[in-house]
């Protein structure tokens, strides 16, 4: 991502001898030569397990106003999305101008591939995964206050594991509720970005990598989002940016690999 010519990048990093975690570096944006250094860290680590615990690592950023909002996956530690004193499994709020100036502004989160700052309405957008279904939307709309989006202990989807059990409603429960989530398995979604912004007609497109489609997803009242067409492209869609002034939307395919154009 880039903003103010300083271009962010986001990775895992690794802490010690199997000890993991995410990180930002950072570089001034210079056509000849960049000089990467850190942002943004933290001392917490995931060991490396058995499984997919690599890929539940988030690392999506976004920019609004003088903050990145950066998503941590849980990285198959679970329950310490729950934990307030963890960045595993939340979104964070970073000062761009100060970097140790850090909030927690929602938790509860599995592995958020996606996130937009709807500047119209003025709520970040978060896609996040489940396991067998209930893949989610999430809205933040005030930060002031941690949203708590229930993981791992309410989800709409199923456990991949027989022991592991999940509530369904969050309401309920005293989580918020998704303003979508997928009954179908094994979805995976990945960005989300505006397609139709304007106040009375708000659009998004989503994209997904199991799936392999690209979702058109109405915005029907304050608090839920409807999908209102969805085209299988054959291709596992990692990301997709809007780029007004061509446009266009480019997307990253992981199945040709391949980079894809939809222009309007």
């Amino acid at each position: 991502k880039i903003k103010d010519d300083f271009i962010y990048v986001s990775y895992q990093k690794k802490i010690s001898e199997n000890c993991y975690n995410l990180a930002i570096d950072r570089s001034k944006l210079d056509t000849k030569n960049l000089n990467f250094k850190n942002f943004f860290s933290f001392k917490e680590c995931s060991e490396k397990k058995e499984g997919a615990w690599s890929v539940l690592s988030g690392g999506r950023l976004i920019f609004k106003n003088d903050h990145i909002y950066y998503s941590i996956g849980e990285m198959a530690l679970r329950e310490i999305s729950q934990d307030d004193n963890s960045y595993f499994g939340k979104i964070v709020k970073i000062n761009i101008n100060n970097p140790n100036e850090i909030k927690i502004v929602s938790k509860g989160l599995r592995n958020s591939q996606g996130l937009f700052y709807d500047d119209v309405k003025d709520i970040i957008l978060i896609t996040d995964h489940a396991e067998l279904g209930g893949d989610e939307i999430n809205f933040i709309k005030d930060d002031n206050e941690m949203s708590n989006f229930g993981w791992p202990i309410a989800s709409y989807g199923d456990p991949y594991l027989e022991s592991n059990s999940y509530l369904k409603s969050h309401k309920l429960n005293g989580f918020t509720e998704p303003a979508y989530y997928f009954k179908e398995k094994r979805i995976g979604i990945s960005q989300i970005v505006g397609y139709n912004m304007n106040k009375d007609k708000t659009r998004y497109l989503l994209t997904s990598m199991r799936a392999k489609s690209i979702f058109f997803l109405d915005f029907i009242n304050d608090e839920k989002l409807a999908i209102h067409k969805r085209i299988n492209l054959h291709e596992r869609i990692r990301d997709i940016i809007k780029i007004d002034e061509k446009k266009m939307y480019l997307m990253v395919l992981e199945t040709s690999p391949a980079i894809g154009v939809i222009k309007y």
